[in-house]
């Protein structure tokens, strides 16, 4: 189980990362469940390229995992 999961978005060169109304984060997460939240673009002109980072605690402690997002047109 993933607990307390959180997602971080930050744009990488120009515009602006999705929202911030990421849902009902954070959010626990049992094993095989995937995590859909529905980031639209705060204003525009919005990033094409995203770094993720998502947090959460399980077993082993605290965890991260960061992911380089690009935005289909």
């Amino acid at each position: 189980m993933a607990r307390g999961v959180t997602v971080e978005l930050r744009a990488i060169g120009d515009g602006e990362p999705p929202g911030r109304d990421l849902g009902d984060l954070p959010v626990d997460l049992r094993a095989g469940r995937q995590l859909s939240p529905d980031a639209r673009p705060a204003s525009s002109p919005w990033a094409a390229t995203v770094l993720a980072v998502v947090r959460w605690n399980d077993d082993t402690g605290a965890n991260d995992a960061t992911f380089v997002l690009i935005a289909r047109s």
